[in-house]
């Protein structure tokens, strides 16, 4: 009996085995327990609740065993395993699926979803009923053309996310990312990285602490600090994004770029990488060795070498200090150009203007609206309209649309010279030998309607030169000059100063003087030449050469006119005392005639040439602009 037994106990089992191995996916004795709320709708439209209405399914396995000895049901696969659970296709060498909605799985786990979405693992832990994944050791997602590789991840295939929160690198796009935790959300086509984030690109590698990469539209959007490295260039920020294909990124929360010794920082900057263009915006400043930029607003275009600041700007460097509305500077030529009230400074060169373009390479400069022109170390100004300046000659002109420029000289304290004319020009000549050195001195030319004053003297004339060498003006064309009562005019008019201080007057063909004291007597000296000689700015003596006339009004000790002296003579000479008549000379057969004030007719007494032009003394800084 106990033989018989053993037999139909051996048969039975044999049968149970029989029916398992032939039954790839055994239909539980109980209905598996699923979570509360797992399931949100019965609506047929959605995937994910379609996938958590149905059982896994073991498709295939070399060998399996079922076993519901405990309160689960098991059913134990191993070799070349093959699991569906809808549009999911899992692989492994062993599996364990329990109450056919939680799986334990080991050995070359690969998951396929959508035929997009591959993983890759050591061992895997899949919950069925919430859609949730575990994969252990080893692990690979593969999206595309992307791969992440970490040794744990979380993947919800509900939500299409993976968690990670041990080290992980994603390789896309020729870089490679890396961080300790992050969330990749291929739903979105975006990974959220934090801490110790790395990226090493083909050109540039980046460091931060939190950071989204979009990897359909390859951009990268930091968190957190963030410092990139491109060779000679760093850019940090505490905010921003940088795009990998365009190449364009923008930084702002105390934004910092580095290129070689130059840094630069603003509320935001840009950087277009395939342009070679960076934009700093708000409070935007760059400062390198020799260089140093201020601008509500900076652009810098590599590809032409410029540098446009826009906005309060501010520039220096080694040559030239420049403030204006906006300021273009050429970093390989030094070239400047700026709009907008401006002030260039070159020492000893300054320059105030409307607009300024400034070329260093070939010297020019152009000054263009309301122009003020300095030169610190000759002590004078240029006020203009236009301004036009060769560096290597330093050479200036100067004009207006209306009005005449002006030329304004401190020759000394309490003392300035005023010019004007239609046309000013200024220049320095080199003097002297390599061997004994070379000295510059500067030259001054005006042309047509030239008008000057200074504390001792004015003039009119159609132009004038004035050297610096020997601090000599000439003015030609119909000159006038007035010293106190007295008119100076000749076809030619030489004035040599010295110490600040008229020294000498020569009046040069059909010289005349012409000196009152009430506009209406007029003493009168006439030769071809009138040499007139001073001391501490007041007349010392006076010579007259050729054909020389003089008319002298004569007063008494009360200051009354008693008579007028007509005289002539080829040579005259007057000797003053402090500014008075004290001695007069006649050379070579003088006549003179002596008549009373009654009986002198003081028109006819009147020399030829006579002609006194008060009218058209300049006596302010306003006649002259006129």
């Amino acid at each position: 009996m106990m033989i018989i037994r053993s037999y139909i106990i051996f048969i039975f089992c044999f049968l149970i085995t029989s029916e398992v191995t032939g039954q790839v996916n055994p239909v539980p004795k109980k209905k598996p327990v699923v979570k509360e709320n797992a399931v949100k709708s019965t609506d047929a439209s959605s995937v994910q609740d379609t996938l958590k209405s149905e059982f896994l399914k073991i498709v295939s396995a070399d060998n399996q065993v079922y076993d519901a000895t405990g309160e689960d049901e098991r059913f134990i696969s191993s070799g070349n395993v093959r699991i569906t659970h809808d549009s999911i296709f899992m692989f492994c060498d062993t599996a364990v699926l329990v109450n056919g909605i939680n799986l334990e799985a080991k050995g070359n786990i690969s998951i396929i979803k959508n035929d997009t979405i591959r993983i890759f693992s050591d061992s895997l832990h899949y919950q069925g009923d919430s859609l949730m994944a575990y994969f252990i050791g080893n692990v690979v997602l593969e999206d595309g053309d992307q791969r992440l590789y970490t040794s744990f991840l979380q993947y919800d295939l509900e939500k299409d996310w993976a968690i990670y929160s041990d080290t992980a690198l994603l390789i896309a796009d020729n870089m490679e990312i890396k961080s300790k935790r992050g969330i990749f959300h291929l739903d979105e086509n975006f990974v959220n990285f934090y801490e110790k984030v790395t990226i090493e690109g083909q050109d540039f590698d980046l460091l931060s602490d939190s950071l989204r990469y979009y990897t359909e539209i390859k951009r990268a959007i930091f968190l957190s600090s963030t410092l990139i490295n491109q060779g000679s260039k760093r850019i940090y920020s505490e905010g921003g994004f940088y795009d990998i294909d365009d190449k364009e990124s923008e930084f702002f929360g105390n934004a910092q770029f580095v290129d070689g010794d130059k840094t630069s920082t603003a509320d935001t900057i840009r950087n277009n990488e395939a342009e070679n263009m960076t934009e700093l915006i708000g409070n935007a400043r760059f400062k390198s060795k020799d260089e140093e930029g201020r601008a509500n607003k900076i652009i810098s275009r590599k590809n032409e070498d410029e540098v446009e600041l826009i906005g309060n700007a501010f520039f220096e460097n080694p040559d030239n200090k420049v403030t204006g509305d906006v300021i273009l500077f050429n970093e390989k030529t030094n070239d400047v150009k700026v709009s907008g009230r401006s002030v260039l400074s070159s020492p000893p060169m300054i320059i105030i203007a409307d607009e300024l373009d400034y070329r260093k390479d070939s010297g020019f400069a152009l000054a263009d609206g309301n122009v003020i022109w300095k030169d610190t170390s000759a002590n004078y100004e240029i006020i203009c309209d236009h301004a036009r300046y060769i560096d290597s000659i330093d050479y200036m002109k100067a004009y207006n649309d209306e009005g005449k420029p002006v030329l304004k000289n401190e020759v000394s304290e309490g003392d300035t010279l005023l010019l004007s004319g239609d046309t000013l020009i200024s220049y320095t000549i080199a003097v002297g030998h390599d061997s004994i050195g070379i000295d510059t001195h500067r030259y001054f030319q005006a042309f047509q309607n030239v008008e000057m004053i200074n504390a001792e003297m004015q003039g009119v004339c159609d132009s004038l030169s004035y050297n610096g060498q020997d601090s000599v003006f000439t003015l030609f064309g119909a000159p006038v000059m007035w010293a106190d009562s007295s008119q100076y005019d000749g076809d030619t008019i030489v004035m040599v100063m010295s110490e600040s201080k008229i020294r000498q007057v020569d009046l040069l063909g059909n010289a005349m003087i012409l000196s009152t004291s009430d506009f209406e007597y007029f003493d009168q000296i006439k030769g071809k030449i009138i040499n007139a000689y001073f001391v501490a700015g007041s007349i010392d003596r006076m010579k007259v050469t050729g054909g020389a006339e003089s008319v002298y009004y004569m007063k008494d000790e009360e200051d009354y006119y008693t008579g007028v002296n007509e005289t002539k003579c080829s040579n005259m000479t007057f000797i003053f005392d402090d500014g008075e008549l004290l001695q007069t000379r006649y050379y070579k057969e003088p006549t003179s005639k002596l008549s009373p004030m009654q009986k002198a007719n003081h028109e006819t007494i009147k020399l030829q040439g006579f002609n006194w032009q008060i009218i058209r003394r300049p006596l302010t800084l306003s006649d002259l602009f006129n």
